[in-house]
């Protein structure tokens, strides 16, 4: 049995906390379906209240969450996050990356992100899979996740490979390592949560984006298949294939400006 943390870099509004729990619910739900065949524990670390674990082993894995947060921003918690992340990387202790998390890993690692002029990137997205790995399995060709973000990484880190993009997101999904893998969408929302967290922030995104992202929530997402990537993932060491990320086209480290 594997022990996931959750880092939670962030946390529901009073509204939507009391009907859909906290971020931490939402990855234990989105994840539960798959307990059979990779049976898990979750321990939960309030990052954002300066909750951090004492050394990356007390945990097989970790799952850092979303936050209304930026990277850019000036709060105390972000510096302990980025060394932990460092920390985790030189134990080869697998992380996970979701939107804020694929930013502040990204970030960490030597990447940059910026509020992006594209806007924001609401409803059901959908990017090409540009790579393999032994985890992704289901194989895709192309992968549609549910999204809320306008950050966005504009410079790779340094040995990040691009697994999955689209022209509003090019890198929405990136591998870094054997150890690390992060996505910019939010597999763990469910059409229900996102539908309400988008009509709360109505004024915020504009009512012309948030109507059209709501109009894409009954269309169907790989949420589930992406689940079983992640927590293949978190096992994938005790398969008997090593991992070998195969690129199907380079992608260059340069910075692209968005």
């Amino acid at each position: 049995m594997k022990r996931i943390g959750i880092l939670e870099t962030g946390h529901n509004s009073d509204d939507l906390a009391a009907r859909f729990g906290q971020f931490s619910d939402a990855f234990g739900r989105w994840l539960t379906a798959h307990t059979q065949e990779f049976p898990f524990v979750l321990d939960v670390f309030r990052v954002e209240d300066g909750e951090l674990p004492a050394h990356p082993g007390v945990c097989d894995g970790y799952i850092i969450t979303g936050s209304a947060a930026g990277v850019y921003d000036d709060h105390a918690w972000l510096e302990p996050a980025r060394c932990f992340i460092r920390d985790a990387m030189a134990a080869e202790r697998k992380l996970v990356g979701v939107c804020f998390g694929h930013q502040l890993i990204a970030d960490a690692l030597g990447g940059r992100v910026v509020k992006s002029h594209k806007g924001w990137g609401l409803g059901r997205h959908t990017y090409r899979v540009h790579a393999t790995a032994p985890w992704m399995d289901p194989s895709l060709e192309a992968l549609s996740l549910l999204a809320c973000h306008q950050d966005q990484v504009v410079a790779l880190p340094p040995g990040a490979r691009v697994l999955a993009s689209s022209e509003f997101c090019e890198f929405a999904m990136l591998a870094i390592g054997e150890h690390v893998i992060t996505v910019q969408a939010h597999p763990e929302f469910t059409p229900d949560y996102a539908g309400s967290l988008y009509a709360s922030r109505r004024e915020r995104f504009g009512p012309e984006v948030t109507e059209r992202s709501l109009a894409t929530l009954g269309d169907p997402t790989h949420a589930q298949d992406f689940a079983r990537w992640v927590l293949r993932f978190f096992y994938y060491d005790a398969f008997s294939e090593r991992p070998s990320m195969l690129e199907t086209e380079p992608t260059a480290g340069a910075e692209r400006l968005t």
